[in-house]
């Protein structure tokens, strides 16, 4: 049983254009409102790594929150000596009471992309590794 698919496809150089759209209305429908009246914030699980993850690729597929790819500092953080890693481990988060599971690996480590919530998935745009940065483009999605 597959848990998550990972598609490649021509929707992703549409999407940057729909980044800005996105970035344009979510400031507009709220006019003279706060942040804070809008949004209701509640603690998730933590995600199973004990550092966390800086720069994954994030977004919700099927209701489930994904997060997937980024980089930390596993051994010691860096005015320690610590050496950046990154990973391509996906995670998924069902619900928001249930535990995080792993549901797969990106084609490679990779973080600090772009990701977008669509209908059909996550577009994910581009990102970096510690040899050089991407301009591939890819969708998650929840099966």
């Amino acid at each position: 049983m597959r848990l998550l698919t990972i598609h490649c496809h021509s929707e992703c150089r549409r999407a940057t254009g729909c980044v800005g759209t996105a970035i344009v209305l979510v400031l507009l429908a709220y006019p003279g409102v706060s942040a804070s009246e809008v949004l209701k914030w509640s603690r998730l699980s933590d995600i199973p790594d004990a550092r966390g993850f800086a720069g994954p690729f994030a977004g919700v597929s099927r209701g489930a929150l994904v997060v997937a790819g980024g980089a930390n500092f596993p051994d010691a953080m860096p005015w320690e000596g610590g050496t950046k890693v990154w990973h391509d481990a996906i995670f998924v988060l069902d619900a928001p009471e249930a535990g995080w599971r792993t549901a797969g690996r990106l084609p490679r480590p990779l973080g600090y992309g772009v990701s977008v919530t669509t209908e059909r998935g996550i577009v994910c745009i581009g990102g970096s590794d510690a040899q050089r940065h991407y301009a591939d483009c890819f969708r998650l999605e929840v099966v």
